[in-house]
């Protein structure tokens, strides 16, 4: 599920730094609960959520997917 979880994180992060090359978005603005979705490798799929919030001008992400969270 880590790698899953790696690979969702990845996806999000290459998304983050596209928008804000097009859209210049603030950094303030990316708090929050967000959901996630995605397929594994077997084909099946997946959902769950992540919540942003910041803290010490660090970003912290709270993943819940398949009823286990991950921080970090």
């Amino acid at each position: 599920i880590i790698s899953k979880l790696f690979i969702v994180a990845f996806v999000f992060g290459f998304i983050s730094s596209a928008s804000a090359q097009i859209g210049q978005i603030n950094p303030s603005s990316i708090g929050g609960k967000y959901r996630v979705a995605g397929t594994n490798p077997d084909g099946s799929s997946y959902g769950g959520s992540v919540t942003i919030t910041q803290s010490n001008g660090e970003y912290l992400f709270t993943w819940t997917v398949a009823g286990q969270s991950f921080t970090g």
